[in-house]
């Protein structure tokens, strides 16, 4: 009489072959996601940070700082004064590597 019970070695060869297939091809895409993730959140800091000094600045005629710090990203502020209108930029370098600018404006009562 053969005695059935358990696996054979190669049975859990391919099941772990075809487990590290699958997570090697699903790993990338979560880091992906990931990271997106946390850009997404850096682009709403830099759009708060934005609205914020954008209304200490043009409202309260306060002084502009050049970076601020949020967290573990760093934004840099821009003002770019035109004839009719001002510019207040927020800049910094996502999570994903990319870099990112957000812009509000303001224009100048003559």
């Amino acid at each position: 009489m053969k005695n059935t019970n358990g696996f054979t070695l190669l049975e859990v060869m391919i099941a772990l072959l075809v487990f590290s297939v699958s997570v090697s091809t699903i790993l990338p895409i979560i880091v992906t996601v990931q990271q997106e993730r946390q850009s997404i959140h850096q682009e709403r800091l830099g759009e708060e940070v934005l609205h914020y000094y954008y209304y200490k600045f043009f409202y309260n005629n306060e002084v502009l700082p050049e970076e601020v710090n949020r967290g573990e990203t760093s934004f840099q502020l821009n003002l770019l004064e035109e004839t009719k209108e001002s510019l207040l930029c927020v800049a910094w370098q996502g999570r994903n590597g990319r870099d990112y600018e957000r812009c509000l404006s303001s224009r100048k009562n003559m």
